[in-house]
């Protein structure tokens, strides 16, 4: 763990985000994606917000991005971590980026609430792009999932995005 979080740690182009970092790689400590520490992911999704030039508060919703919705039991403690650096807005990307499965939430409803926000989009664009892409050992069922799931999704987050960039350059 010592070295994946020394890997880690060349995204943090400020310090809380250096901390956020850290929260991620220790909420997910014990999770796999694709084969590989579950902060691989996080970091790809942090990594395509950053190259666009997206806020700390996006960068951090990006690193944080699956926390409260795989982990519900680290939202306090991810609250706290929030509060302590005024990200308020940072929980508001997340709360738009959690699935409400108690709730009975499905996909497609939860994608029509997250798209309803720039930020929550752009964030979960960069993650639908990296669950989409091709990776080696991919079993059918990944496939399966990338074509009837992802693709279409990338399509409706995409629209959504460029819908929020005209309304905000006029």
């Amino acid at each position: 763990m010592t070295k994946v979080l020394a890997f880690a740690k060349r995204f943090a182009t400020d310090k809380v985000l250096g901390k956020a970092i850290a929260l991620a790689a220790d909420i997910h400590k014990d999770d796999l994606y694709g084969g590989g520490p579950y902060i691989f992911h996080l970091l790809q999704v942090l990594k395509t917000v950053q190259e666009q030039d997206e806020s700390i508060e996006v960068q951090v919703a990006a690193i944080l991005h699956d926390a409260m919705e795989d982990h519900p039991q680290s939202e306090s403690r991810i609250s706290l971590f929030l509060e302590d650096h005024d990200l308020v807005r940072v929980h508001e990307i997340l709360t738009g980026l959690t699935r409400d499965y108690f709730g009975k939430e499905t996909y497609n409803e939860f994608l029509d609430r997250a798209i309803l926000d720039r930020d929550t989009t752009v964030v979960k664009l960069a993650d639908i792009q990296r669950n989409a892409a091709p990776k080696p050992g991919r079993t059918e069922h990944h496939i399966r999932l990338a074509l009837e799931r992802y693709i279409p999704a990338m399509a409706k987050v995409t629209k959504a995005l460029l819908a929020h960039e005209r309304a905000k350059n006029g």
